[in-house]
Order: structure tokens, then C-alpha cells, then sequence
């Protein structure tokens, strides 16, 4: 298998329940990036998360050829009426995308207003900003995307399922008290309800 190829990131993040993590809040990242090798057959299409910062859950994606603005908006809308399905406007979500052709569009910007989420970027060459998300897509790429020779499009979105339901379900992680990141939403959420 030949080398990976150089990685483009496109990086966002959201932060919804209001306040900061330790408060009533939930901070949501994420980037679209260039998924790699994996065969000459899926080509380099494009991956776009949405990462929970607090529970380290993945909440949204999405994986297709271009990374237009319908894609980065099946992530986010994926993350957004999935895990928010009483509507997010009272959620105070805002949405931090860096400057991609996907986020700026007043088609994307319409629909996060329908939405009821704010939209605000993120610096310049700053992906520290997104640190979350970079590596968790560090780890996707690492131990997934390029150990993988995929035949088409549709098996390389059924490994990758595989792989995020494990991440977020059986797989511990330390910035949420050695939990895997579904058990850190959940731990999360009951903290919120005994604050109630």
C-alpha cells in the first residue's frame, strides 16, 4: 500500500446548552477532511464530524465525494435534529467553522438560522481550536481509513460506521473520566436532570 496522501482539514465547532463545559454546556467540533488512502476504487472523498468536546461522542457525519455545503450540512443536521429533536433554538447552539467554501454560503447560513444556531468562525491557521476533533480524526485515519482497501464508497461508510459506534460505545477515553464517550453523554445528561 502506497503512502497516505497529504490531509486537507476543514475545521467547525459547535457549542450548545449554554455556558461553559462545567456549567449547563456542551461543546460541539468538528472537520471535514480529506479521508486518506484506501483504495484506488472510493477515490479521496470527504469526511465531515461533529465531535461532543464534553462526552467525546461523535455526533454527527458524513461521507461523500466533494465537501460541499449539502454534506457539511447532513453532519450538522444529523447532529443537530438527532440529538436535539426538541428543536436546538433553546439550546443556544453556535456553530464555529473556519472559512471553507461548504460553511459560508447563505444557503448554509439560512439553514443554521432555521435552525437556531449562531454562526461564528474560527481563526486562521489555528487547529488547536479544534483539537477534539483533529484527533479524533487522527485516530479514524491511523487505525481505520489507512490499514483499509475499500471497493466502493458504500463499504468505506459501513467500516467507518462500525468504527465511530465502537469509538463512541465501547471504547474508553480519559477526558471523560476513563468512560466511553456514549456513557460520558449519559453521565453528563443525569448531572444536568439531578441539577434540576
Amino acid at each position: 500500500m502506497s503512502p497516505p496522501a497529504p490531509i486537507r482539514n476543514v475545521p467547525y465547532t459547535a457549542t450548545s446548552r449554554g455556558g461553559p463545559v462545567e456549567e449547563d454546556s456542551d461543546e460541539y467540533e468538528g472537520t471535514s477532511t480529506s479521508r486518506g488512502s484506501g483504495g484506488p476504487a472510493v477515490g479521496w472523498p470527504y469526511l465531515v464530524c461533529m465531535i461532543d468536546c464534553c462526552a467525546r461522542e461523535i455526533v454527527g457525519w458524513n461521507l461523500s465525494h466533494r465537501c460541499r455545503t449539502e454534506d457539511a450540512l447532513a453532519a450538522v443536521e444529523q447532529a443537530v435534529l438527532e440529538r436535539l429533536p426538541e428543536h436546538s433554538r433553546e439550546k443556544n447552539l453556535t456553530l464555529t467553522p473556519d472559512n471553507g467554501t461548504q460553511f459560508t454560503p447563505s444557503r448554509f447560513l439560512e439553514t443554521l438560522g432555521r435552525l437556531g444556531i449562531t454562526h461564528r468562525r474560527t481563526a486562521y491557521h489555528h487547529p488547536e481550536g479544534n483539537s477534539y476533533i483533529e484527533r479524533f480524526h487522527r485516530s479514524l485515519k491511523e487505525e481505520e481509513v489507512w490499514t483499509a482497501e475499500y471497493r466502493s464508497l458504500e463499504e468505506a461508510r459501513a467500516s467507518i460506521a462500525r468504527w465511530i459506534e465502537e469509538y463512541n460505545h465501547d471504547r474508553p477515553h480519559r477526558g471523560v473520566g476513563n468512560r466511553t464517550p456514549h456513557e460520558g453523554d449519559l453521565a453528563f445528561a443525569g448531572g444536568l436532570q439531578n441539577r434540576l
